[in-house]
Parts: structure tokens; sequence; C-alpha cells
């Protein structure tokens, strides 16, 4: 896989500039570095293989090689902090539609970041936000972790996670890369308007479904009635309306 193989996929208009690796620790780190060094908004980084991929919460994201692609898309619009929370549902959007675009395949958003097919976990996202001295927001890095080979992850995530060669033929890693920065890089005004949040809303798996959130040592177990214009998600419980924000809580189904 190489950068020329991915661009020859890229519609018109768009002109990524995209690095390859055999392995690297987390394309998130590598690209967050080039970031720091002045690489260009649009830039991405990509490997076959992490040993040491992140997913929320602190959590190990299994990369292992040749199974998957695992990619990380650096951010420079302006985009306002009480908009940053939405650059995860959003990235979720953008690669649902990637993923169907090139395999058959129907995919669904568990919030906030998980893609699902059926009740497994084929892909995660990880946002992450570099700030300027003054403290105002100077870039993101979108991480983009998708099982694509069935049979290489590890036997212990069977029950919940998945891969799509697993449901339908998997496509190949560049057309699947430039899908992905295809319909992120491509839809970003609805980012900053909001509008990409009626199809997150259309895509989830959790409302309207009771779900057990889970906050360090507390739980709250409601039923999810609504995502918020902010990407919140609402519970109905027993105790009254919990409002969830992404990054502080996760979510069981």
């Amino acid at each position: 896989m190489t950068d020329r193989d991915i661009l020859s996929h890229i519609k018109p208009g768009l002109t990524p500039s995209i690095r390859c690796y055999p392995s690297l620790p987390s394309t998130n780190t590598t690209l967050r570095e080039w970031a720091e060094a002045g690489a260009p908004g649009g830039a991405g980084v990509i490997a076959e293989a992490q040993t040491a991929g992140r997913g929320r919460l602190g959590r190990s994201f299994a990369s292992p090689v040749g199974a998957g692609l695992y990619m990380s898309l650096l951010v420079r619009e302006a985009i306002p902090i009480g908009r940053l929370p939405l650059l995860t549902p959003y990235a979720a959007v953008a690669a649902a539609r990637a993923i169907e675009s090139v395999a058959e395949l129907r995919v669904g958003i568990k919030w906030v970041n998980d893609l699902r097919v059926g009740e497994k976990k084929i892909a995660g996202i990880l946002t992450e936000v570099g700030f300027s001295p003054s403290g105002e927001p100077a870039f993101a890095v979108v991480g983009i972790g998708i099982n694509l080979l069935p049979g290489a992850l590890p036997e212990e995530l069977g029950p919940i996670a998945a891969a799509i060669g697993d449901f339908t033929l998997p496509p190949s890693r560049e057309k699947l890369a430039a899908a992905i920065f295809n319909e992120f890089f491509g839809r970003l005004p609805s980012l900053l308007d909001g509008s990409f949040l009626s199809e997150y809303r259309r895509r989830s798996v959790v409302l309207g479904r009771t779900v057990t959130a889970i906050d360090g040592e507390r739980t709250a177990v409601g039923v999810a009635t609504a995502i918020e214009d902010d990407g919140a998600l609402r519970l109905e419980t027993e105790g009254g309306p919990l409002l969830l924000r992404a990054g502080e809580v996760s979510i069981k189904l």
C-alpha cells in the first residue's frame, strides 16, 4: 500500500498529503508529531499494523498486521471549541458511508464512536485535539481503525468484535482509505453546521434501547431517547433524564 495507490482513488478537488507505513506504534501519535512540525490540513497517516493502537478511555485497540486499515486524519479548519465534541460522531458517519461505498454492508453507529454490523464492532474512532500556546484549538487528529480480514483478531474479542470480511468480501485497503478521505474531507461543511447529525441519529443502534452508562465506579441504566445537537446522549432513567457527554462515559447495550 502506497500513497500513490490511495491517491488514484481520491475525488477531484481533494489533495491530501498521505504517508503510509508497514507498522507504527500509533497512527494518531505519528500524525500528531507531523502536525506539530507543520503538516497541512487534510494530511493523513496510514499503517498496516499498530503495535500500540489506542481507543477511547485509555483502552488498547487491536491492530494486527495486515488485518485492517489503521489511519489518522488531520483537521486544521477553524472549528469552534463548542463543536469539537462533534468531530467523533462526524467521523463515524464519514467512515460508515465510506465502508458502504466499497462493501456490501449496512453499518450502524453505537454512541459515540463504534461502527457496528449487527451486534459486532467492526471499527472504532479516537479524536485528539492539539492546542496553541494561547489555549485555542490548533488542530485535531482523528484516528479510525477498521477490521477487514476475518480470523485475524485476538480470540478474546470474538464475542464483541468482527471484521468486514466476516460478512462480505472485504475491500482493498487502498479503496477504503480513499473513500474515507473523500467522505471525511469532502463533507466538512456538514460538521460545522451540524447537518450530518440527522444521519448519525438514523444510524444509531442505541436510540430506543435500554443501555448501561459506566463512569468510573458509577453506573446508570436508562433508555436512550435522543442525541442532542451537541452530540450528547439523553437517557431517561428512574431518577429522571441524564445527559451523557462523549469522553466521560462508556455505553453497554
